[in-house]
This record gives C-alpha cells, sequence and structure tokens, in this order.
C-alpha cells in the first residue's frame, strides 16, 4: 500500500534494502506527510525535538547541519556497492555477495551490511582519488587530535538493528584476509553485554560464523581468538592482592604499609604490561590485536571540564577515561591493530568546547534512529508533546523536574507520579489484554527508571506491595503488577514485579546489587538461607531473562531500575517506560529510551514492509515520530530453544558432519562403445624399433628401443586419447576422465575389428597418433557433461573435527515460525531432541508424519 502520512504508515522501506524513501521533517523534528524520494542525509538531527509550546517559527530541519564526511562516504561505498565490490581480495568479495544474496537465510539486514562495506571500502578497497586521500587525511587528522593517534573508526547503528552480528561478520572479514591466526580483543561497558557477545567466541559461536560464510567455505573458527572483557578489567592491581585474586590489597598487606608509608604507591600496583599479560593470556604471541568497542560512547579522552559538571556526567567521563586508557597502555605495549567502535549514540556526554556537535568525528558510518523506525527495525517511540496545563512543556515529559521534592515515599507517593502511574497502568491492562486474546502473542513489560536506590525502594514498594515491621503485608497500588493478594493474605504464586540495579554483579558496584536483593526477598529470593551473593545472582538472572520463556524472568511484568538500565538488555517485549531522574544530554535520553526500542521480532527475509511496533515513554524528553493507533497484536517471534532430552538416548540419530559444500570438477566418466569401433590394423612401424649396424670388419651392433610393458603402452595411449576427446575443455576435466579412458584403451585393444600383434608398436608413428584418435572417436561421454556438488566434510579441513555428529548435545535458539510439536510440554515421539524447528507448515506436517510412522 502507498503510504499517505506518517501516523498510518510509518513504516517506508524494507530492512533488507537501501532505504528508498523518507519523511520530511518539521521545525520540531517530526515527521510530516511529506514524503521524498531518496535516501535522508546523514546529519546532526535532533532526537530529542522541542514540545509543541517550544516550536521555533520559520526554523525546519533542513537547517540541519549535514555530516559532509558520512555523506560523502556514504555516496562512495554505493557506487562501489553497484559497481560489484572491485578492488577487493576473492575471499572478501565473497563474503560480500553472500551477504547481499537475497536467498541468504539469516539475512543480514541493510544497516548490517553498510556499516562491514564502509569499512572494508575504506581499508581493503577504496581508490587512490583526491577524495579519498582527503577522508584519509581528515580521520587521520581526527585520531592525532582527539585519540592520541590511535586508529578508532565508528559506526553509528540504532538500538535494536544488529551490532553483535556485525561484530561477527568484521571478525570473519579480518580473519579470512590474513594467513594465520587473527586475535581480536572484544571490549564492552557491563557484565550483560558481556554474557551476550560471548557469541563471538568461536567455542560458543561456532553457529553465528557458519551462518555468515558462503556455504563453499569453512568458517575459520580455528584461526580466530576473541576475548570478552569489561573495560573495568584494565584496572591495574594490587601486588599485594595475597588473600586471592581480587583488586585490593588484603588486610594483612594493608597493615603491613601503614608501617611503611615511605613506600610510593607505584611500588604496590602491577605494572600496564603485567597487567595486558593477565588479561590477554589467549593472545600470547599475536603481534597485533584488533579492538572491537561494544557501547563505544563510554571510551574517549575527555575534555577538562569548562565548569562544573553533574555527578552522573563526573562518573560516565570517569569511565570513559579508564576505558580509553585501555586502548592507550595496548597501543603503547605495540600490540594495538586498530580500533572499530561500534553504537548507537557515539557521541560525547560533553560535547568538547571545539566542536559543533556531539558526534563522534571519526564515524564513518550512519544509521540514526529515524532511519531504523522508518524500516520498521525498531519500536516506535512516544513521548506526550502537549497537554492542557499551563505548562511550558508536558507535564509528563519531564516528570521528574515538576516533582518536588524529588525524594519519594512509598506510604506518600508524589501525587504527579502516582497520577502517571495509573495512567500508564490502565494503558498497559488495556495492550495487555489486547495481546492476551492472540496465542503466542508477547506479554507486555513496563519498567521505571529511578535515579537512587532509595526512590527505586519507594516506586517499588508502591508498585509491588510491601509487608511491614510487624509482618503484615500491604498490595501494591496497581493490580496488574502487585506482588501481594489484593486482601493482604501474602504474596502471589509469581510476583510479576522485581528491583534491579544497574550494576548487577559489576565491580563498582559497592553493593548496591545486594542492597537491592535484600529489599525484595519477600517476593524474589533462592531460599531463606540463600547469602547475598546468591540472592544478587539470582536477582541478575531474572534481570537477564524478563519475559523469556523458560527463564526465570519468565513472569516478570514490571521492572524497577536503579539509575540506568543497563545497555545490552535485550528485552525486546518492553513496550512502557517511565524515567523518574534528570536527562541532561541527549545521550541519556536515547539510551533510556533504547531498552524498549527493540522489536518483538522479524519475519523471514524478503522484501515486503513491516507493521510498525510501538513504545509509550514517559518522563523522557524523547520522541520524533507520530503513530495514531497501534496495530493489531501478532504472535511473538521471540526465540524458542531445541535441545537434546537426555531421557530420549535410545533415539539417538548420527549424520554426517557436512561443513560446506564444493562444485567439484566434473566427475566424467567416458566409455567404449563397441558398435563405434571401426578395423583397425597395426602393422610395421615406420620408426624401426632394432637396427642392426656393421663395419667392414668386426662384430655387429644391435641397436632396438627398450621393451615396454602392455600397461605402459596403454597409458600413453589413453593420455594421448583423452586429449583427443577433451579436445575443448579444461584440462581438469581431462584428469578426471584417464580413470575411465583407461578402460576404454584396453577394451579397444582386445576388440575383434582390432589387430595388433605386438602392443609396442603402438608407440611408434603413425600408430602413436592414429591409435588414440580411433579410440576417442569410439567413445561416448556417460554424464553428458553435467556438474556435481559433493559434500566437504569436516574432518576434510580440519583432522581434529569429527566426520559424523550426533542429537547428543543439540542447543540452540531458533525464532522459526513453524515447529514440531507446538506446545513444548508435549513429548515428541522418536527424537532425541525436544523439538524439530522448520522453515515451513510443510516441513513442520512432515516431522509430524515421520514422527507417527511406525519405522
Amino acid at each position: 500500500m502507498q503510504p499517505v502520512d506518517p501516523e498510518r504508515h510509518p513504516i517506508l522501506n524494507a530492512p533488507y534494502e537501501s532505504p528508498a524513501r523518507h519523511w520530511g521533517l518539521d521545525e520540531r523534528f517530526r515527521a510530516t506527510n511529506d514524503l521524498r524520494d531518496g535516501r535522508r542525509p546523514s546529519g546532526a538531527y535532533m532526537s530529542v525535538p522541542k514540545p509543541k509550546s517550544g516550536a521555533v517559527r520559520g526554523v525546519s530541519a533542513e537547517g540541519v547541519a549535514p555530516h559532509p564526511r558520512i555523506n560523502l562516504i556514504r555516496e562512495e561505498v554505493g557506487h562501489w556497492r553497484s559497481a560489484g565490490y572491485p578492488g577487493v581480495a576473492r575471499a572478501t568479495r565473497e563474503l560480500l555477495e553472500h551477504w547481499a544474496d537475497p536467498n541468504h537465510e539469516p539475512r543480514p539486514f541493510f544497516c548490517q551490511r553498510e556499516a562491514v562495506e564502509t569499512l572494508i571500502w575504506l581499508l581493503e578497497a577504496a581508490p587512490e582519488t583526491p577524495d579519498f586521500r582527503r577522508i584519509r587525511d581528515e580521520l587521520t587528522d581526527i585520531n592525532r587530535k582527539r585519540n592520541e593517534g590511535i586508529e578508532r573508526l565508528a559506526v553509528k547503528m540504532a538500538t535494536g538493528t544488529g551490532k553483535t552480528r556485525v561484530m561477527a561478520m568484521i571478525i570473519l572479514w579480518l580473519t579470512l584476509r590474513q594467513r594465520g591466526r587473527a586475535d581480536f580483543l572484544v571490549i564492552v561497558p557491563n557484565l550483560t553485554v558481556k554474557d551476550r557477545l560471548s557469541e563471538l567466541d568461536p567455542a560458543r559461536g561456532a553457529a553465528l560464523y557458519k551462518s555468515l560464510t558462503p556455504p563453499h567455505r569453512t568458517p575459520p573458527v580455528n584461526r580466530m581468538r576473541v576475548t570478552v572483557l569489561n573495560f573495568q578489567a584494565f584496572q591495574r592491581r594490587s601486588a599485594l592482592a595475597v588473600d586471592g585474586p581480587g583488586d585490593l590489597p588484603s588486610g594483612t598487606a594493608k597493615r603491613w604499609m601503614k608501617g611503611h608509608r615511605e613506600a610510593e604507591p607505584e611500588h604496590w600496583t602491577e605494572s600496564p604490561e603485567a597487567m595486558l599479560d593477565r588479561l590477554l593470556r589467549p593472545h600470547r604471541g599475536a603481534k597485533k590485536i584488533v579492538v572491537l568497542n561494544d557501547e563505544a560512547h563510554h571510551c574517549y579522552a575527555p575534555d577538562a571540564p569548562q565548569k562544573k559538571v553533574d555527578k552522573d556526567t563526573q562518573e560516565f567521563e570517569r569511565a570513559a577515561a579508564l576505558w580509553f586508557n585501555g586502548l592507550r597502555t595496548l597501543r603503547d605495549s605495540g600490540r594495538l591493530g586498530g580500533v572499530f567502535d561500534l553504537s548507537a549514540t557515539p557521541m560525547y556526554i560533553r560535547r568538547p568546547v571545539d566542536l559543533d556537535y556531539e558526534l563522534f568525528p571519526w564515524t564513518v558510518s550512519d544509521y540514526p534512529l529515524i532511519d531504523a523506525v522508518e524500516a520498521g527495525l525498531t519500536k516506535i517511540p512516544r513521548v506526550p508533546v502537549s497537554d492542557d496545563t499551563d505548562k511550558e512543556e508536558p507535564v509528563y515529559r519531564n516528570t521528574f523536574a515538576y516533582t518536588k521534592p524529588n525524594a519519594l515515599r512509598s506510604d506518600d507517593m508524589h501525587p504527579q507520579v502516582v497520577n502517571l502511574l495509573e495512567s500508564m497502568h490502565a494503558d498497559y491492562k488495556r495492550l495487555a489484554t489486547s495481546y492476551a486474546a492472540v496465542p503466542g502473542a508477547i506479554t507486555p513489560v513496563m519498567i521505571v527508571v529511578a535515579n537512587t536506590i532509595r526512590n527505586a525502594n519507594a516506586l517499588f514498594k508502591h508498585i509491588a506491595g510491601r509487608r511491614d515491621d510487624q509482618g503484615r503485608w500491604h498490595p501494591g497500588a496497581y493490580d496488574a503488577f502487585s506482588n501481594v493478594k489484593p486482601d493482604g493474605s501474602g504474596p502471589v504464586a509469581h510476583p510479576p514485579t522485581m528491583l534491579a540495579h544497574s550494576g548487577l554483579g559489576e565491580p563498582e558496584d559497592n553493593g548496591g546489587a545486594d542492597r537491592v536483593a535484600d529489599i525484595q526477598r519477600d517476593f524474589h529470593s533462592p531460599g531463606e538461607n540463600a547469602s547475598k551473593q546468591e540472592r544478587s545472582a539470582h536477582i541478575r538472572r531474572m534481570f537477564n531473562t524478563v519475559g523469556r520463556p523458560g527463564g526465570p524472568g519468565e513472569r516478570i511484568r514490571c521492572v524497577v531500575s536503579v539509575s540506568m538500565l543497563t545497555e545490552g538488555w535485550d528485552v525486546r517485549t518492553v513496550t512502557h517506560i517511565f524515567g523518574f531522574r534528570a536527562f541532561t544530554s541527549q545521550l541519556l535520553c536515547e539510551q533510556v529510551a533504547g531498552r524498549a526500542l527493540r522489536r518483538t521480532g522479524f519475519p523471514a527475509a524478503g522484501g515486503e514492509l513491516l507493521e510498525p511496533e510501538y513504545a509509550r515513554i514517559f518522563g523522557v524528553p524523547f520522541d520524533f515520530m507520530l503513530g495514531s493507533e497501534d496495530p493489531p497484536p501478532q504472535p511473538s517471534a521471540q526465540a524458542w530453544k531445541v535441545e537434546t532430552v537426555p531421557e530420549r538416548k535410545q533415539f539417538r540419530i548420527e549424520f554426517p558432519n557436512v561443513a560446506a559444500y564444493a562444485l567439484e570438477p566434473l566427475d566424467l566418466r567416458c566409455a567404449l562403445d563397441p558398435n563405434r569401433v571401426g578395423p583397425y590394423e597395426v602393422t610395421a612401424a615406420h620408426a624401426p624399433s632394432k637396427t642392426v649396424s656393421a663395419g667392414t670388419v668386426g662384430k655387429e651392433a644391435i641397436n632396438q628401443t627398450m621393451p615396454k610393458r602392455r600397461r605402459e603402452v596403454v597409458y600413453r595411449i589413453a593420455g594421448q586419447a583423452v586429449r583427443h576427446f577433451c579436445e575443448n575443455r579444461m584440462e581438469a576435466r581431462r584428469r578426471v576422465l584417464f580413470a575411465s579412458m583407461l578402460r576404454a584403451v584396453e577394451e579397444w585393444l582386445d576388440h575383434p575389428s582390432v589387430v595388433c600383434p605386438n602392443h609396442e608398436l603402438l608407440v611408434h608413428p603413425p600408430h602413436d597418433t592414429n591409435a588414440p584418435l580411433e579410440i576417442a572417436r569410439a567413445c561416448v561421454d556417460m554424464d553428458n557433461g553435467k556438474p556435481r556438488i559433493r559434500p566437504v566434510f569436516a574432518d576434510e579441513l580440519d583432522r581434529n573435527l569429527p566426520r559424523a555428529i550426533d542429537t547428543s548435545e543439540i542447543s540452540f535458539e531458533t525464532s522459526l515460525k513453524h515447529r514440531y510439536p507446538v506446545d513444548p510440554h508435549e513429548a515428541a515421539g522418536k527424537s532425541e531432541i525436544n523439538r524439530a524447528a522448520c522453515h515451513s507448515d510443510s516441513e513442520r506436517l512432515l516431522a509430524a508424519e515421520l514422527d507417527r510412522h511406525p519405522r
């Protein structure tokens, strides 16, 4: 259907193709019904638009400052893509063509391809033109000024567009373009991201790399060394941590140090080289290590503040300096091989005074949130843009600013917060009811982001309920989220609301996660006698599996979070966000809103437009897209697990371990047709085989050629016959045909029409030419020249791999729609795995039929 306006038809482009259309933006940087052809240029578009009362007359989005270098690179990469990727190595071209193949499943999104294509063009394919030399010189100058000469290239990709897969594509490309081992260090901001990116380790992510490798190639996982580290690991440890591997000295060491104050602190700290040796043990012997920074906005060298900055900014910039110091240490040790930054917001939280924009100037590719929305790759964020108060901006757009005092109490919650939560609760129940009516649809999740543990505690008790000092139970204020029964008789069987901390398990958490675990021990605890560490670990497992079938957080409906929600938290079912904190920068707004922007799922690769999904965001000044009504709820495309069932060992199936398929040289055969053999007589040769010489006196001398065995003669004749038979064909075809031609020569010599009293005569003129020609004419092609694809077994490529594997250790996740059996609790009768993942309903029906068949 042709889009008519951004309210009813916000999705314009298929996610697998280059953007072909975009909506024009008004003075508040929101979409209008001005539909335009082509892609929106990269520019400093505001992600936080002005409310209606704050619109600036006469100013439009057309005045946005463009990113000229990014737009020039985007244009050059587009021309290079259209030309078929000239100037790259064969392995690189095969990767690029495979990723662009419409039949590739799972097919990379266009934004994923473009990000990697941009890096490949810059580092491998760009021609020596004036434009490229200027781009290269500008990036070199930027990195010298901003990154102390460290070569960094940043890629901007909106939240939910698949940065993990892009990192895998980069690792695969860089490994294939070099010989020997390739070493990579992936640096992440927290444990949640570290857990999620562990699939980049070839030992765990072989399936990921195989899905990105052309079918005729084998993923070079045996040549990859990938380590995933938190940036906090770059803190140098005390050399006196004798009680264990902790970062701090032991109590004994501290007491000893008090008596030796003349010692310099540096003497008690490991050297930078020792720190790297400890962190990078898997990479010993590596000359260079390529670094991939995930959530790279946490990594830069901050300027000295020109004025006093808030506490959040101070903490953010301390973390950025620590992360950047890790890169500096690698560079100074001579082990840094290049840095690739990936982030939805590669920008400074506090812009340097000599820059006109927040974006990292070393950014080379830009796929912003507005492009992702128009391609349907993310949910559309909605925030309040007007209300019926006399305030300059909607109250619920920035609730924290209109709530005085900011300290909240659970037993006397601020009316402003109560009114907003009641409104969100009513909308949540309406949406949840509509989704519940559709089998397989998601269950929505609401998240509340508070600025302090104290305020988060108050909000948690207000929303979820509590037990007082006398042991009496008090239900929560909102029935959909209450952890306590309405009659106050105790907690519900599956408490739907949990309290989380952004630093769950992080080294710098300072016990915050332990306090959060204690607050909700009445509802979420692994047991009465559990330790603090066990309670914290249990909360972390729940937090990381919110809304995920089969996980401990499956039944959670509301998450109250202390401070920022953890980056990398990839829950896709979030539909409501309430932010109760100050938002001092555009970066913070987009990070909090980003926790709700991941889609619930994607259909199979194709050219169709996706249906829009929406997220309601209150208290966060963030919006640029209108949306009238929610689309009808759709069945969830969440991932589900296929795994081995230990009790079904008797149904184990062994099958070939096929690593790839190869188009091998044609397996050709020829055969002698007896009806085509004509009369042939091997008479005396033109060249003598024996000569007698004599002088006037003396003995005679006999000169003769060495006698030849029949097999030797047959080999010579067969070689010549193959050349005649394959006169205009490839050399590889001749080699394959030789074996069958040997049999044909033997059969020709034994044919009744052929008279050959002495086989040695065949290697002399004229028979050395005439006989092979006669044999070739009498042969027929048994395969008609048809090519054959053969499987390449894993042990042919790596002797350490088995030729056959079985169903004993199956474990993977998929979002395929078709499965058998449909109900995960229904046991399949004759399979060692729990369910069959099917690509079509026909496959599902076949799986069911096979399961029922007596054989």
